[in-house]
């Protein structure tokens, strides 16, 4: 442990190793608002677009296939401006950015209530809502692992457990306000929650750990200044990377305000650079799961944007029946997240293999949908692959920490997020593009299935890939899922 001096003279006392992550107190909630804000309010809202995809397609009269990259732009957009975000945050901290994006998100809906075409739509929703959206859910998402460690997959499982529940409460809210107002007041309506995720954005307070026993034998560090500050090493996943603290040299603070605004700009490069290093795609088990992710998000969106619309087209069910399978998979998707989150913090299970299974199964109840002939086997199947599903949103964030570490974690997620959005931007239009040339979206959802299928297969290969590459001595990035690779081999034999 180290003391500085800020530049008003306070003392600042360092904790680096001595630090301890909190497992809980403000934690939790940081937990409530990140259920509110990111994922209430953002999953929500994105995954019950395509009741609003119906109406868009009614008022505007375009393709299936050109009305559904409004919700495609919109998912990508949040996704890829993940590594910005990341950046902004590790200037500014996440309370900032994450209100900024909720204030730009309800913008985008506002303006989108006047627009004349679908072509301004990609950019009010794609670009400004999305975008809006990126900036408020990375912040969050890594405000809650800053705050966990043992408990982290729960912590977690509980936040996003928020899109569940969101699903399952703006579904019937959307489709009743639709009945009784036009879509552009109901967007208004949405508009205005998605405005009041500022308040849960206030309440990401940055982490301030308290150092370990060495404080207490040298009281002195404690008594030096009233103003003393506990400067954690890792919020997101490093004091100067997260916490917008960092200590001016006396040279920079010499040079006046032009060598300040430069040193901004070369901060925040460097903090973009470090979020988009690409090196970590060296390491053939990281590359293998980006790639996962890239075929499990061209499936995963589809079912949210077009079940209510393969529903009508078979004529099973009325469209409030059918929207109300969003709320299937919402509640369903809610529970999956919070007991699966809660399963993989035990030491019994292998996380690896609880996400494995799960995106096999949920690519699997996506093609059954297709061929379902009853409204309650279409619910059995919404509800599976609500469950399933969930596992995918509340293990990824502690995957890639087991596959690279937490030192690591900022910048394997924003290339993670790289692959999501590339799959969110292609995944909507391929299904809408084969109904208008098919007449069907049985196509684009099988397809969908396949992709969510294999996506958790070849992560069946990591233990052999990380042993092969123990065993040839491999120059690799440092892949702490090694351990976990192991257990996935001891796991095999105690099942065979």
């Amino acid at each position: 442990m180290t003391v500085k001096s800020d530049e008003r003279g306070s003392q600042v006392t360092m904790a680096t190793e001595e630090a301890s992550i909190p497992d809980g107190g403000w934690g939790w909630i940081v937990v409530i608002a990140s259920f509110f804000m990111v994922c209430l309010m953002v999953g929500g809202t994105s995954c019950t677009f395509g009741i609003f995809y119906h109406e868009f397609l009614n008022y505007y009269g375009e393709s299936k296939g050109k009305t559904s990259w409004i919700a495609s732009i919109m998912v990508a957009t949040s996704y890829c401006v993940g590594p910005f975000s990341s950046a902004l945050a590790n200037r500014f901290g996440c309370r900032i950015i994450a209100i900024i994006g909720s204030i730009t998100a309800a913008a985008g809906l506002l303006i989108s209530t006047q627009a004349p075409n679908v072509l301004t739509l990609y950019f009010t929703i794609g670009i400004l809502t999305g975008g809006g959206f990126g900036l408020m859910s990375l912040p969050a998402i890594v405000m809650v692992s800053s705050y966990f460690d043992k408990k982290l997959a729960l912590a977690t499982g509980l936040a996003v457990s928020g899109v569940g529940l969101g699903i399952f409460v703006l579904a019937p809210l959307t489709e009743y306000l639709l009945k009784i107002l036009s879509w552009q007041w109901t967007m208004t309506v949405i508009a205005a929650l998605v405005l009041s995720s500022v308040i849960s954005g206030a309440l990401f307070r940055p982490v301030v750990y308290c150092p370990q026993r060495e404080s207490s034998s040298n009281p002195s560090l404690v008594k030096q200044n009233s103003n003393t500050h506990i400067i954690p090493s890792i919020e997101f996943i490093s004091l100067e990377h997260r916490t917008g603290l960092n200590l001016p040299s006396k040279s920079n603070l010499e040079a006046g305000t032009t060598n300040k605004e430069h040193n901004f700009l070369e901060k925040m490069w460097n903090s973009f650079r470090e979020v988009m290093d690409f090196s970590l795609l060296k390491d053939s088990v990281f590359l293998l799961f980006g790639i996962s992710n890239l075929l499990t998000n061209i499936g995963l969106i589809v079912p949210y944007i077009y079940i209510k619309n393969l529903v009508l087209e078979t004529g099973i069910a009325s469209p409030e029946k059918a929207s109300l399978l969003l709320s299937v998979i919402g509640i369903s998707n809610t529970i999956g997240r919070i007991v699966l989150g809660y399963l993989s913090d035990k030491s019994c299970f292998n996380r690896l293999w609880i996400f494995n299974i799960c995106l096999l199964i949920c690519g699997i109840t996506v093609v059954l949908i297709c061929f379902a002939s009853s409204y309650a086997l279409i619910a059995a199947y919404s509800s599976i692959f609500g469950v399933t599903s969930g596992a995918y949103s509340s293990l990824t964030s502690v995957i890639i920490k087991d596959f690279v570490g937490r030192d690591k974690l900022a910048n394997a997620f924003g290339i993670v997020l790289v692959f999501q959005g590339i799959a969110s931007l292609i995944g909507p239009p391929i299904t809408g593009s084969l109904y208008d040339s098919t007449g069907s979206y049985e196509p684009g959802f099988i397809i969908s299935g396949i992709a969510l299928s294999v996506s958790g297969l070849i992560l069946f290969f990591v233990p052999c890939i990380s042993r092969r590459s123990t065993i040839h001595g491999s120059q690799q990035v440092d892949c702490p899922m090694s351990n976990v690779a192991e257990e996935s081999v001891t796991s095999v034999k105690h099942l065979l």
